[in-house]
């Protein structure tokens, strides 16, 4: 545990191989951490441009339209009663 099994949780939470791998993985990160969005890195470490542009290509083409059909905006990242709560001004500041 302590210091590896950090770095062991923080590389489990990199999405990287097929667009399929991609996107069962997003939405295992999603289950996993209860997150609302996801930011792509498509470059890596002295990747050439080309690369980066076709792996960011490869996942709009083939991961997003699957993540889209999620649906637009998720249950967790929706209030329908008014403001998050840290935006209401009854808010106690910790």
């Amino acid at each position: 545990e302590g210091i590896d099994g950090m770095a062991e949780f923080f590389m489990s939470l990199q999405v990287w191989g097929t667009p399929e791998q991609c996107y069962e993985k997003v939405k295992d990160i999603h289950a996993r951490t209860d997150c609302c969005g996801f930011t792509g890195v498509f470059s890596y470490a002295g990747m050439g441009e080309k690369m980066a542009r076709d792996n960011l290509s490869l996942f709009a083409r083939e991961v997003m339209p699957e993540l889209k059909k999620l649906g637009h905006s998720p249950a967790f990242d929706r209030e329908i009663d008014g403001p998050p709560a840290f935006m209401r001004n009854d808010s106690k500041a910790a």
